[in-house]
């Protein structure tokens, strides 16, 4: 599932905290790391998945927000 939310930036109802927890608290080559492996895993360019982070974090993240924008 994480893969596909990274890849779609959309979230299944009630896992909304955990990307956002995720996003602010996951050390920054978890989140890299996570974002190479869901390119490749679902045939996305890294971008694409970059600029899904980026929506996700606009809806859900609190302390890092800006940084994934």
């Amino acid at each position: 599932m994480p893969e596909r939310a990274l890849a779609t930036a959309e979230m299944p109802s009630g896992f909304e905290a955990h990307v956002g927890h995720f996003l602010d608290e996951s050390p920054l080559d978890y989140v890299v790391m996570a974002v190479e492996e869901a390119a490749q895993r679902e045939h996305r360019a890294p971008a694409e998945i970059w600029a899904n982070v980026a929506r996700l974090a606009r809806r859900h993240s609190i302390n890092r927000k800006d940084l994934w924008a």
